[in-house]
């Protein structure tokens, strides 16, 4: 036997539509409460604009149709002050969906043909038909069942799809001091004027704008519905991110040192991140570590080029270590933009390096190529970053990663001092030099890997794993083109760059104690695994370790650093005498 509902199940999708666009315009500068009546009760949530309202309707819809309730529909909705009142009703329970008619696409479901579809397959047609047009500028699409009449666990319905009109970003409304270029902001976010809206980009807008460093977030953004296009209200102001600061490390015993004192490391950094407020920047940096040695390395990025996703960017890098040698390195990258400050790039590399000193006496004793010699590379590479954490300047959970490979040919330099030490060719008794019989060209191959992961305990807690891979694979290396790290930024608790590897494997974990929104202190342990291919043959040269304590502190509008550490390396015991203690201010201005 039939039975026909006792009350026609039909959205008001006209009232229920208007009167969210009343609430969009009204929504500007206040949060409303959603009143959803059901069954005479009553329950009432928290919303910041119309996107909000008609989010937690749509989710309340589809949740009771994805337990059988078919029928559950939004019956009227109105506005009273800073309330907005809907109507739901859920109806019955059934088992078996039978469509009699329909006006969805063939994509979805077949034409001219009444279908029978259990609970989860229905769940998976409302899904896939809502999100696809959500996502590609409909966000009231709605799904409607007409018509409605049961018999038994089934009920018969006629399905009605309406997408209703389609909407495309407007520009950016800021409501707060920030001044950075909307252009720019609009291409971070894919928010641009003329784009379709995608319920996606919407929902990760807050997010991506607490990874950027650029902007401060200071409440939830509000989107606002009118006549077909979608205006995004962000509440921001501006931070201050340009960088002039000092760091000034104390490093007793310095491995290249003969004199037993302290001796005394620094730093100078200079950013300036936000170059015509469009997020162009220009980095300088030195360093000098140990004795006699220094880095210098500067970098230029201009972001969305043509205003297009693609970019550009170069680097040069300078490295004097002690009186051995100097390295020379010019990048020149072409990048690709994706979201956020996530990228893929392609970029050429010459690497050169040239002696101070060469070492005559043990060419004579080894009649070869001494372990320090000039040479220029030029590599080919990929390169590719990613990252989603909750808050970029001192963030709790998420990761990053970044990936780099390059390939390219070595070209071994015939050095002046080298090349006057001359030896007996025992073939032909004329006299040649080292690079006689060499062979003098040769690939390289260089990988990079990087990733971090930050873990939430609790509240305010947070443990940081990072781990590195950097390898040289090469049928011949030299000292001077080895891996260079060590000290603060790569293994506490040894010099500044004094560990040299093939090969290194570095692992960090960390325990952050977040103490203010800026501000962190924790406890750290890192170790490596080297390969030393100058040293030795075996696979692992060593596995220097270090541990100690860490504190990063806001003052004012800086960032005070601090960090102490005892390292061990070769199996030598740990010594209080050799800890390093590092601090510095970053000033931002």
């Amino acid at each position: 036997m039939l039975y026909r509902l006792p009350l026609q199940v039909n959205v008001y999708k006209g009232i229920f539509i208007w009167s969210l666009m009343v609430v969009s315009l009204c929504t500007y500068a206040q949060d409303y409460t959603l009143a959803t009546i059901k069954n005479n009760d009553t329950t009432y949530q928290e919303v910041a604009d119309s996107f909000g309202a008609n989010l937690r309707l749509k989710t309340n819809i589809t949740r009771l149709r994805e337990a059988g309730y078919f029928a559950a529909s939004i019956d009227s909705i109105s506005v009273r002050e800073d309330t907005v009142w809907a109507n739901l009703h859920g109806g019955h329970k059934y088992k078996i969906l039978h469509v009699i008619e329909h006006n969805i696409s063939s994509e979805y479901l077949p034409e001219n043909q009444q279908i029978s579809m259990n609970l989860n397959t229905f769940e998976r047609l409302q899904k896939q038909l809502i999100l696809t047009h959500e996502n590609n500028g409909y966000p009231f699409a709605q799904l409607q069942l007409k018509n409605n009449y049961t018999s038994g666990d089934t009920l018969y319905t006629s399905l009605q799809f309406d997408p209703y009109i389609k909407f495309e970003y407007d520009t950016l409304v800021y409501n707060g001091a920030a001044t950075i270029s909307k252009k720019y902001l609009a291409k971070y976010l894919d928010l641009e004027p003329g784009m379709l809206y995608d319920e996606r980009t919407i929902m990760s807008i807050d997010k991506k704008l607490r990874n950027l460093p650029l902007i401060k977030l200071t409440g939830a953004t509000r989107v606002i519905f009118f006549q077909g296009t979608v205006r995004v209200v962000l509440h921001i102001d501006d931070v201050i991110t340009d960088r002039l600061d000092g760091v000034v490390g104390l490093a007793p015993n310095s491995n290249n040192s003969s004199e037993n004192e302290l001796l005394i490391t620094g730093e100078i950094n200079i950013e300036l991140n936000n170059l015509f407020r469009s997020a162009k920047q220009l980095e300088l940096h030195w360093r000098n570590y140990l004795q006699n040695s220094q880095k210098l390395d500067v970098g230029f990025t201009y972001p969305y080029l043509f205003n297009t996703k693609l970019g550009v960017s170069s680097e040069f890098n300078l490295n004097k270590f002690d009186t051995l040698f100097v390295n020379l390195m010019g990048k020149i990258s072409l990048r690709y933009q994706q979201q956020g400050n996530n990228y893929f790039q392609l970029y050429y590399q010459n690497i050169s390096s040239n002696l101070i000193n060469a070492d005559t006496s043990a060419i004579r004793s080894t009649k070869s190529i001494p372990t320090n010699n000039p040479y220029s590379i030029d590599n080919y590479g990929i390169a590719a970053f990613q990252q989603d954490v909750d808050y970029l300047p001192n963030p709790r959970k998420g990761y990053k990663i970044m990936a780099d490979v390059a390939i390219g040919q070595k070209q071994i330099i015939r050095n002046t001092e080298i090349r006057k030490v001359k030896f007996t060719n025992a073939e032909n008794s004329q006299l040649i030099s080292v690079y006689d019989t060499a062979q003098l060209k040769s690939t390289r191959l260089d990988i990079k890997f990087s990733a971090s992961w930050f873990i939430p305990i609790k509240e305010q807690g947070t443990f940081l794993q990072q781990l590195s891979f950097n390898g040289l694979f090469a049928s011949q290396l030299f000292f001077n083109e080895l891996y260079n790290f060590g000290g603060y930024s790569s293994l506490k608790g040894f010099d500044e760059n004094e560990l040299f590897a093939s090969k290194a494997l570095t692992y960090t974990l960390e325990y952050r104690y977040l103490i203010g929104e800026n501000s962190n202190v924790g406890l750290f342990i890192n170790t490596a695994f080297i390969e030393n291919k100058i040293e030795s043959e075996r696979l692992i040269y060593d596995v220097p370790y270090g541990f100690g304590a860490s504190a990063n502190i806001q003052v004012g509008k800086g960032i005070l650093n601090l960090a102490y550490a005892l390292g061990s390396q070769q199996g030598n015991p740990l010594q209080l005498s050799a800890a390093k203690f590092h601090f510095g201010v970053i000033n931002y201005f």
